[in-house]
């Protein structure tokens, strides 16, 4: 399914018109989801640890999605054990 005209996709926006009827150039949208599996959240000694996980997968998936305009995932698989 393509959201975007190949054109607009090369220019990085497309043209749309705001609630005056004004022109404006709009950037295309990306998303960027961190997968943390239960397992990884089970194993946690501390709710704190889940956010470690997920804001740290969730800083690299955004730094891919910018350098490559596209929309991305990544699902954390990093072992984590209990001390």
């Amino acid at each position: 399914m393509t959201l975007f005209a190949p054109r607009d996709v090369e220019r990085g926006y497309y043209h749309a018109k705001d609630r005056s009827g004004h022109e404006v150039l709009v950037p295309l949208v990306t998303l960027s989801v961190a997968v943390v599996p239960v397992e990884a959240v089970s194993t946690a000694d501390h709710s704190g640890a889940l956010v470690q996980m997920a804001s740290s997968l969730k800083r690299k998936v955004k730094e891919m999605t910018m350098a490559s305009g596209k929309s991305m995932y990544l699902f954390e698989c990093r072992l984590w054990h209990r001390r």
